[in-house]
């Protein structure tokens, strides 16, 4: 069982791709500098030896989620066929009205998030 553990930083999104069962990590990387270009990654898969770094044009964070699912699922580089390998995505956000523990992502947690959205 896949799961992509997932760190958003103001200007960051570190990324880590852990196989539960075996507890072992397939991949990992990092976009830095979002927002603020060029922005910097690094995508690293041990097994492989492959190690990518470069520069990237990220002005926001969703370009940078969708160059990391580009190298994810690369043929030569990435570790997936598709996302559909995996079995969930966890990410810890710093912001949650009312919510104090791990929660999964619901309507009303999502409510609570965007409470502080403006912040």
């Amino acid at each position: 069982m896949l799961i992509l553990c997932a760190n958003v930083g103001s200007t960051s999104f570190k990324y880590q791709i852990i196989d539960v069962i075996t507890e072992k990590s397939l991949t990992k990387g990092v976009v830095e500098r979002i927002g603020n270009p060029p922005s910097l990654y690094a995508h690293l898969v041990p097994d492989k030896g492959i190690k990518v770094e470069g520069e990237l044009d990220a002005p926001d964070h969703l370009t940078a989620v969708r160059h990391v699912i580009d190298l994810l699922v690369d043929k030569e580089k990435g570790v997936l066929s598709d996302l559909s390998e995996l079995a969930g995505v966890g990410f810890k956000t710093v912001f949650a009205k009312g919510i104090t523990r791990s929660a999964l992502i619901t309507e009303e947690v999502m409510e609570a998030m965007e409470e502080y959205a403006p912040l």
